[in-house]
């Protein structure tokens, strides 16, 4: 199986989790690791470390989900990936992506196949909502 960090700023990834939670269900080996303004960066980083330690027994791969490229947690979560040989950082991450992540890391277990996916599906999940007017509908729309 391949675990998840999901982290960023403020409870950004207990939001995430939540809504993952609510959608898909409880989840075994994801965890919200919050960077929160009263946190010290060492804080950060060793909450960073021991959850993932943690998911070394259960996970033979953890990908860290950021909310932000460049932004704390994203830097301090770079750090942390050099301290682990099977560690990926992803940014941007969306509740498309957690979704995905969440259908498609009991079955396969490549890696690489699973973050592009990711990627695609975070770029898929970003769009402009529009309401059609009634008389925008072609007649063969519909059933």
């Amino acid at each position: 199986m391949i675990g998840c960090v999901i982290t960023g700023h403020g409870d950004f990834s207990l939001g995430m989790l939540d809504g993952l939670e609510m959608i898909a269900g409880s989840q075994a080996e994801i965890k919200a690791i919050p960077f929160l303004e009263q946190s010290s960066l060492e804080e950060y980083e060793n909450q960073l470390i021991a959850s993932i330690e943690s998911m070394q027994k259960e996970c033979s791969e953890i990908i860290i989900m950021t909310d932000l490229l460049g932004g704390t947690p994203f830097n301090i979560s770079m750090l942390v990936k050099e301290k682990f040989e099977k560690v990926e950082v992803l940014s941007g991450t969306n509740l498309p992506v957690l979704l995905e992540f969440a259908g498609s890391r009991l079955g396969n277990s490549n890696i690489e196949e699973i973050i592009e996916k990711l990627i695609e599906t975070g770029r898929a999940g970003v769009s402009k909502g529009e309401i059609r007017r009634k008389d925008e509908f072609a007649e063969e729309d519909g059933i």
